[in-house]
């Protein structure tokens, strides 16, 4: 890890720290609900979309080095892709932990470190599906510019359908298939049932009938994430998604290795 790259997220979790401070201090429950809602959001996005824009960029450079010495009969493919992978993924499990261990309680989420503990392993499972996501656009396309081009075109409609912009159960049905390919999806749904499943917000009754929607049990229902997969579930699922992008990625740099 670079010291611009530690730096870089130091700064950024001091800045949403800052931002969504201590967000049980609003008095009225739908500013804690949706500043507790947009911090998730962010920090999934932020440790997905950064991640991704990284290593894409590291791949289309090394790519025609690796392309080179392999013919050279330096290296195998085996050998570069797994010594690129234990280079690179260290990096993707410390920074999200450092954000997270910032951001998490300035913001003032969920107490106790068991939910902390969740919180940082889903942000670390959306920078790792973030880097396998970067890494295939990198394997797959030889120009940056290209590269970077198609993959934001991947990443917004994945941020669009991860359940916080949009309401996934009023997507409409030829679309609605999108949310299930999107990483964030299941990273921020698992972060949404950590943080509000049982919670009871700051000067919150839920027994009064005028402060129902102010339970955190409330917040999932009305946001489309009630039922569906629990918290382990949707880990699950990311690291079958990250297994099947890396997978791709490999089968991209052997499709490379063929050509001459």
């Amino acid at each position: 890890i670079s010291f611009a790259t530690g730096l870089i997220s130091i700064g950024l979790a001091l800045l949403i720290g800052i931002i969504y401070y201590d967000v049980s201090r609003s008095p009225l429950f739908e500013q804690q609900k949706m500043n507790r809602a947009g911090a998730l959001y962010f920090l999934i996005i932020n440790q997905f979309m950064s991640s991704s824009s990284w290593i894409v960029t590291v791949f289309c450079f090394e790519k025609d080095i690796f392309k080179r010495e392999h013919d050279s009969g330096y290296y195998k493919l085996p050998a570069y892709f797994i010594s690129k992978l234990l280079v690179e993924t260290p990096q993707y499990i410390v920074l999200p932990c450092w954000v997270m261990g910032i951001a998490y309680w300035m913001i003032g989420l969920r107490s106790g470190v068991d939910h902390f503990a969740i919180a940082c392993l889903g942000a670390i499972l959306s920078a790792l599906n973030g880097m396998a996501l970067g890494t295939l656009a990198g394997a797959l396309f030889k120009d940056l510019n290209v590269g970077m081009a198609i993959l934001m075109l991947i990443l917004l409609p994945l941020m669009l359908f991860s359940g916080f912009l949009v309401n996934n159960g009023t997507i409409p049905v030829y679309l609605r298939w999108l949310q299930y390919v999107s990483p964030t999806k299941y990273a921020l749904n698992a972060l949404m049932k950590n943080e509000f499943t049982g919670l009871v917000m700051h000067n919150c009754d839920p027994t009064n009938p005028l402060n129902h929607q102010c339970s955190g049990d409330y917040v999932i229902e009305s946001m489309g994430m009630a039922g569906g997969l629990s918290i382990w579930a949707n880990y699950a699922v990311l690291l079958g998604m990250f297994s099947a992008l890396m997978t791709l990625a490999y089968l991209a740099l052997w499709r490379l290795t063929r050509q001459h």
